[in-house]
């Protein structure tokens, strides 16, 4: 209505006193709205309210100018309007007293108001009583203006804005005055140097209580503004950014009452900086032109923001390069090294001290754009990067099949950030001077449409925020043990892991809650003599041992495989290191997360963050990882197969020496935590150390050898549940041994097994151990034999690691007969003697390892049977030990009896107690006393192995 080239949608609002509206023709009543016809005519008389200045700093030197401004804006208005249009009949006279000079304003009648897109308001002309605007008072300490300039335009200005119609908010005033000057006028603020700022067409807009200084043309080429920003006294030429200017840019200023002025303009920064440094000791190159700078001050403080966000155009535009080329180099971190661009982005910002020189306190934050990152260690490492090859080895690198380079791709932006503060003594050296600041260099990842997503200006925390798109521990829903599943009896377990994405191995392990899942047996097992003998004679085998090795990589790879491993050589975390897997997937992209609560944002180079000067992850990725903890060396054995007919037996070693074709591969041990670790060994050692002793719903999982063949994976949690009564756990603690002059054990990790499920058995961990038939004869080939032979492997086997009648567990409740195992980067040391005091058919009754650092001295392995149809108890000792010479040797007892055959059948059965969760071994009646069974010819169902009495 006001000015019909105003943006659709918008309307101004006018704070009034009274008025008066009249209208020609009588309004109807339509639909509930008040109408008038088309050819009405409404007349408008509003006595204007002009807004109060409220909040003045009167004590401020800062905002000085626009509380000394007398302003006097127009007090009536009038005008009316039709649908043939609208007409101003008038608008009261205005006046201002700004910067010592005082002028009167009248509405220049006869001239209609226009929507002018440059100051964004409605313009209603006016006639300034002047002809040059003088500037004779300008008292800022902060910014001066000088000068004349003729009057080229004035007028009354009304602001627009888009609102709701139906919900109007309340007018903020009357607007405000407006004029438009000549060249003649120069703008110095505080710290400029080199003369001030010519204003070649500045616009004045001065409102109640506050002054708005425009000009799209201003400038100075000799101006200039130099910075001093941190200064530790490691550099002695300290560290600066210069800004200089141009003859033409933007200009911008405010002065408010309440004590705050605010300057912007565009500015070229060089900075000289001594931090971030590439890894040959130099800083980046920060060069930008036309930046963003604005300057601030108040009673609050003096501030500085200077922002850019194409620094490599900028720096090709200064070389007169083309095509674009950025430069690439790299910095390293305690835990990194990334290959990125030169910086693209930099955004200062700060405190000033009162002259304007120096940043006193500060954030320097630079952008770099990340082609690659390669995981280090802060001390002498070796790795196996895996895929991350990909990064920087072309095409084939990482990869077995062609694959597209992406060395030069940008995929995220590393966002450096160098934090400062002054007036500290440095709490090292105490001869440091006072003034020494304070500076920290920290990094993050930001995504590539917001290179400065993520910032902080606060002090660094001590936590980092979830991951996103990471689930909680337990977040799997629980599976009932006792539902139906066509998978088998322990199909509640399959569908719990079906649940999880089956590549993503360590959600599995962090999704499941072993409390609810691995709570009672199979269904349908029982315990009765009919089972158990069936158990016996499951066990025959004529043909070859399965290949359990292949089964066992076929369950546990996901949980072992690795994107990427690194192995401390150095003495200081004795031959640990970590390995790395992604929780729920394979693909490193930067993720943002918006937090519900406040609103934040946090970004993410999933999985990794970087936290300081650390790269940091959930510690569900992260695996402690260390060599192989017991040499499988090779084996001579005495005990070689029995000759045709009766042999020989299929899985029995030959004779002689046998051997292994590895040690069995790497030891590690994974965690459900979600919260954040350090990429390296000995934070991630002690993460799980901590966790472990904080107990609640933290879970350890650890895969590691024992001699001679056998791998295990054990659980490590503060409780083991089964049947809903909870037991101890199997532990994780470290061995620290302090000696004399300062001399203390190397790293050590001590594994303790938990309460047994059954009475009887000694203290064991939950989990899995198997005995892998990988034997080879002396010209390398596979043998398929086992260092146990083909009976007790079986056995063994199916107790510990496999029943081909039930659904597999990885996690069973009698996993791992190893009482406790110490752990170190030199091999492990044990003295472990698990006994079965209470075995029944086709069990094994004792497992026996002496390990001294990674050597295996002496190995008993014991199983119990019955000689079917006599009920003769049997034993059956697999014995491997070390001489003098270090040579290691294998025995191999045979089938030997351990009663009479009285056909009698009993054994022990399991009852409800609540000491054991598992039951109560009832033991029966005796036996008669028949000794000295000898195997020779007849067989022992479900063990092969001929056998005469």
């Amino acid at each position: 209505m006001l000015a019909p080239n105003a943006p659709p949608g918008t309307y101004t609002g006018l704070a009034i006193s009274g008025g008066k509206i009249t209208l020609s023709i009588k309004p109807q009543t339509i639909n509930n709205k008040l109408t008038v016809s088309a050819g009405a005519v409404v007349n408008v008389q509003l006595n204007l309210d002009q807004q109060e200045v409220s909040d003045a700093g009167d004590d401020s030197p800062y905002g000085i100018d626009a509380r000394k401004m007398n302003l006097e804006l127009p007090e009536i208005l009038e005008f009316h309007f039709s649908g043939n249009g609208r007409t101003i009949d008038k608008a009261g006279s205005a006046s201002w007293e700004l910067y010592g000079q005082k002028i009167h304003f009248e509405w220049a009648g006869g001239q209609q108001t226009v929507y002018d897109p440059k100051i964004q308001r409605i313009f209603f002309p006016f006639t300034a009583s002047e002809e040059d605007l003088v500037i004779q008072d300008s008292a800022s300490v902060f910014n001066r203006l000088s000068g004349s300039a003729k009057i080229h335009k004035s007028g009354w200005a009304l602001p627009v804005a888009a609102i709701d119609v139906s919900m109007p908010t309340a007018a903020a005033g009357t607007g405000e005055m407006f004029m438009q000057g000549e060249k003649g006028l120069t703008d110095q603020w505080a710290g400029l140097k080199g003369g001030g700022f010519a204003l070649n067409m500045p616009g004045f807009l001065a409102g109640p209580g506050q002054l708005l200084i425009t000009d799209l043309t201003a400038g100075n080429l000799h101006a200039s503004q130099f910075l001093k920003l941190w200064d530790d006294g490691k550099n002695k030429a300290g560290t600066h950014v210069n800004l200089t200017f141009s003859e033409n840019t933007p200009f911008f200023y405010v002065s408010n009452a309440g004590g705050q002025e605010l300057l912007m303009t565009s500015s070229n920064a060089a900075f000289q900086i001594d931090r971030p440094v590439k890894v040959n000791e130099e800083p980046p190159a920060v060069r930008s032109l036309k930046s963003i700078l604005i300057l601030a001050a108040g009673n609050a403080g003096n501030l500085i923001y200077l922002f850019d966000d194409n620094l490599i155009l900028d720096d090709a535009q200064l070389n007169q390069e083309d095509p674009v080329v950025p430069e690439q180099m790299a910095l390293a971190l305690s835990n990194a090294l990334f290959k990125v661009t030169q910086p693209n982005g930099c955004l200062l910002f700060g405190s000033l001290d009162e002259d304007f020189s120096k940043v006193e306190k500060g954030f320097l934050f630079l952008t770099f754009g990340l082609l690659a990152y390669i995981p280090t260690l802060p001390d002498p490492y070796a790795a196996n990067l895996g895929i991350l090859k990909r990064q920087i080895g072309g095409p084939a690198a990482g990869r077995l099949t062609g694959s597209s380079s992406k060395s030069n791709q940008i995929t995220a932006w590393l966002v450096c950030r160098v934090a400062w503060s002054g007036g500290m003594a440095d709490p090292v050296n105490a001869e440091s001077p006072a003034d020494q600041d304070q500076v920290e260099v920290s990094f993050h990842f930001a995504p590539l449409n917001n290179q400065f997503a993520g910032i902080s200006l606060d002090e660094p925390e001590e936590e980092e925020p979830q991951e996103p798109g990471l689930p909680s521990p337990g977040s799997l829903s629980p599976v009932s043990p006792s539902s139906p599943s066509p998978e088998g009896p322990h199909g509640g377990l399959a569908a719990g892991l079906a649940a999880a994405d089956i590549n993503s191995p360590v959600s599995r392990l962090a999704g499941l809650d072993f409390s609810t899942r691995i709570t009672s047996l199979p269904a349908g097992f029982t315990t009765s003599g009919t089972s158990r003998a069936r158990m016996a004679v499951s066990a025959t085998h004529a043909k070859p041992l399965p290949d359990y090795g292949s089964h066992w990589d076929k369950e546990t790879n996901r949980y072992k495989r690795d994107l990427f491993a690194l192995l401390d050589v150095s003495t200081h975390a004795d031959l640990f290191g970590i390995s790395f897997d992604l929780l729920t997937r394979r693909d490193f992209r930067v993720s943002t997360a918006t937090d519900p609560a406040t609103g934040e944002s946090s970004s993410s180079f999933f999985p990794v963050q970087v936290k300081g000067m650390d790269v940091v992850s959930a510690g569900a990725n992260v695996k402690a990882f260390t060599v192989p903890q017991i040499s499988w060396e090779p084996v001579f054995n005495l005990s070689p197969p029995a000759p045709p007919p009766d042999g020989p037996i299929p899985g029995d070693p030959a004779g002689g020496f046998n051997y292994y074709p590895n040690d069995g591969g790497p030891s590690h041990i994974l965690n459900n935590s979600m919260e954040p670790v350090v990429l390296a060994p000995l934070p991630v050692t002690n993460f799980l150390l901590d966790k472990r002793k904080a107990g609640g719903d933290f879970k350890a999982f650890s895969f590691f050898t024992l001699p001679f063949g056998l791998k295990a994976a054990a659980l490590l949690s503060e409780n083991y549940v089964y049947s809903n009564v909870s037991r101890e756990g199997g532990d994780l603690s470290e061995v620290k041994i302090d000696f004399e002059n300062d001399m203390q054990s190397g790293l050590q990790l001590r594994m303790d097994a938990g309460v047994p499920l059954r009475e009887g058995d000694s203290k064991m961990f939950m989990g899995t151990t198997v005995q892998v038939n990988n034997i080879l004869d002396m010209a390398g080939n596979a043998t398929g034999n086992s260092t146990l032979g083909g009976s007790v492997s079986s056995i063994f086997n199916r107790e510990f690691f496999y029943d081909s009648n039930y659904a597999f567990e990885l996690f069973k409740q009698r996993g791992v007969p190893v009482t406790r195992m110490d752990l170190s980067g030199y091999g492990a040391s044990m003295f472990s003697n698990w006994l079965n005091t209470k075995a029944a058919i086709a069990e094994t009754s004792q497992a026996k390892f002496d390990v001294f650092v990674g050597r295996c001295s002496h190995e008993i392995i014991q199983v119990k049977s019955i000689l079917y149809p006599w009920a003769i108890k049997v034993v059956r000792t697999i014995t491997l030990f070390r001489v003098s010479s270090g040579y290691v040797y294998r025995f191999d007892s045979g089938w030997r009896a351990e009663s009479d055959g009285k056909f009698d059948f009993r054994y022990f059965i399991y009852e409800d107690n609540p000491d054991f969760p598992g039951g109560h071994r009832k033991a029966p009646s005796r036996s008669s006393s028949q000794k000295n069974v000898l195997p020779n010819s007849r067989y022992i169902p479900g063990l092969s192995g001929p056998c005469t009495m």
